[in-house]
């Protein structure tokens, strides 16, 4: 399991703006790593721009699933393995929306707290699923 990258982009009139991203492709080859960006960078931005009206949307490509999260102009997505939790993405970009929201659309240094703690808090999905939490904890008693 594991979150390769997340963004945030804020759609104005016909125009889709990246707001924040962070990624973590170190486990994937040196010589292959800034591809994996790009193709990530561009299927984000084509999937922010998509003119599909679900709140919640998930593509698969290949190995990798896309979470996307809209809500009114803004949009969240998360890259992760097929085999991370979607309930746990969704509580992520839910998060991210939420915090920026709060901050008005003006974050601070430009760079939302929540997009910079997903890519290595939550790497464990019972960081961002307190269901999953409560679960795990269960099973161990």
């Amino acid at each position: 399991m594991k979150i390769y990258a997340l963004y945030l982009y804020k759609k104005t009139g016909n125009k889709t703006n990246f707001i924040d991203t962070a990624h973590d492709f170190n486990d994937v080859g040196w010589m292959y790593r800034k591809n994996c960006i790009e193709i990530a960078d561009w299927t984000s931005k084509h999937i922010a721009e998509s003119p599909n009206p679900e709140v919640n949307v998930t593509v698969d490509e290949k190995n990798f699933h896309f979470h996307a999260r809209r809500k009114n102009n803004i949009c969240a997505i998360i890259i992760s393995t097929k085999d991370y939790p979607s309930r746990a993405a969704f509580n992520i970009l839910r998060e991210i929306i939420r915090e920026y929201d709060l901050c008005g659309g003006n974050l601070p240094n430009n760079k939302c707290q929540t997009i910079q703690r997903g890519i290595t808090e939550y790497q464990d999905p019972s960081q961002a699923d307190k269901l999953m939490k409560i679960q795990s904890n269960l099973d161990e008693t």
